[in-house]
């Protein structure tokens, strides 16, 4: 392939898969990456304070929805590092103040107080009509096909702990979008589900059901050294972009310190960012990727010496009738032991949006540890980290204005791509998945 100067703007996990992928299938380009900060990864981070293990950011995939990540795991020659989350089976969730484990079989589901008022609403769904709606509200979705019992019980706390965002308020099809595809197909939730556990039992096993959970052994983190050691790229820290031009069919760039040029440039900045840099020369995009909004979340790192968790499993999900700022809690010790130095507990609490004064830190973490888990010692370690508008929030009819935005940018921007999880999907699997696809697109150009 002829040789090609590219630049990358930002070396989060979108930035540094791409340039991945550009060093494989065209090794004489020359790839450059501008990073604002002084470290890659992104909100990818992994930490050790007080042998207490902490993920910053993402810490746990779930096989069936990550075969983008698996893929590259296998390709960096990762696939040793991979631990599954054996003692994440269980979750729960918080209701009227009480901890209720989520049944884990279909005669647990019969008699569970919690889940008992739900079984009449899921039996009967596959009776209701589907109505041909290109797009709706997780809400209004699951309200019509199931009930608000289910929706305020299930799926409202999974929401949450997903994207950190209202469901009344997120786009069933680019949230959730098997159960629009489930409805469109057969006509139910239900029916779907049934014709996918069918095609699954016909499916050979693997050595990793799609149900599992995994991370790696030396934190995520090690997924984006390896990017790094791997890649053809350099990267050039401290070299926030400030405007993008076009220059005869060359891309311009300029940093505070200097002036980049390239003719490729990918752009794997957040919303905002992107959008402020396209602002001159493409008004109408800029716009459209400014109006795309996104939550904070602050995470509470909270570490014990000793084991004081009386639960088991992955952690609790809050539903907002609760009227709680918790959004729920990962029990980390629990679900990945094999990352312990010892034995301790580690828990991260997590908090909606952001701006906690420290009074206001410790009233949500006494009654997290307190009321809800039933601990009553302080903990040996706490840290508190700010994740500011790190999840986009998918509003309706994202997709179809991402696919409109996509269109816009290949007309008006030749040589130019957009990365990022606000586009189509906030894991870091749909995010390597999404670069590496917009890398093959510039390949076949």
């Amino acid at each position: 392939m002829e040789k090609k100067d590219i630049l990358i703007l930002g070396a989060g996990i979108s930035g540094l898969s791409a340039a991945f992928t550009l060093s494989q299938i065209a090794p004489n380009c020359s790839i450059t990456i501008l990073e604002a900060s002084q470290r890659a990864g992104g909100w990818i981070h992994s930490s050790s304070f007080d042998d207490f293990f902490f993920e910053l950011g993402p810490r746990v995939f779930k096989a069936s929805k990550s075969r983008a990540l698996l893929e590259l795991i296998d390709e960096l020659g990762l696939q040793d590092q991979i631990a599954t989350a054996s003692g994440a089976k269980d979750r729960h969730i918080l209701l009227e103040g009480k901890l209720h484990k989520l049944p884990q079989s279909m005669l647990s589901f019969l008699f569970s107080s919690f889940t008992r008022p739900l079984i009449l609403p899921m039996l009967s769904e596959w009776r209701k009509k589907p109505l041909a709606i290109a797009d709706e509200t997780i809400e209004e979705f699951i309200v019509r096909r199931l009930g608000t019992e289910v929706f305020e019980r299930l799926f409202d706390p999974l929401t949450q702990g997903i994207y950190a965002a209202d469901p009344k308020e997120l786009s069933i099809r680019s949230c959730f979008p098997i159960l629009k595809k489930w409805e469109d197909a057969y006509g139910s939730i239900t029916a779907g589900f049934w014709n996918e556990v069918i095609k699954k039992k016909k499916e050979p096993n693997s050595q990793m059901p799609g149900s599992s959970l995994f991370t790696l052994q030396g934190g995520v983190e090690m997924l984006v050294h390896t990017l790094c050691e791997k890649s053809n790229a350099k990267i050039a820290y401290g070299q926030k972009a400030l405007s993008l031009e076009r220059i005869k069919d060359v891309w311009c760039v300029r940093t505070e310190n200097k002036e980049w040029s390239a003719d490729s440039v990918f752009i794997a900045l957040p919303p905002k960012e992107a959008g402020r840099i396209l602002q001159r020369i493409d008004p109408s995009s800029s716009e459209d990727l400014l109006s795309i909004p996104s939550c904070s979340v602050t995470s509470v790192l909270l570490g014990f010496s000793k084991e004081v968790l009386s639960y088991k499993g992955f952690g609790y999900l809050v539903p907002m009738k609760e009227n709680l700022n918790i959004l729920g809690a990962v029990f980390d010790s629990e679900a990945f032991a094999q990352q312990n130095k010892e034995k301790q507990t580690r828990i991260t609490l997590m908090l909606k949006g952001s701006g906690y004064t420290q009074e206001e830190i410790n009233h949500n973490v006494t009654l997290a540890l307190q009321e809800h888990l039933g601990i009553q010692q302080k903990p040996d370690f706490l840290q508190v980290q700010v994740s500011e508008d790190s999840i986009p929030k998918f509003l309706t009819f994202h997709n179809d204005k991402i696919a409109f935005l996509d269109r816009k940018i290949s007309k008006s921007l030749p040589n130019c791509y957009l990365l990022g999880n606000y586009l189509n999907g906030v894991s870091v699997s749909d995010c390597i998945k999404r670069s590496k696809e917009q890398v093959l697109r510039w390949a076949l150009s």
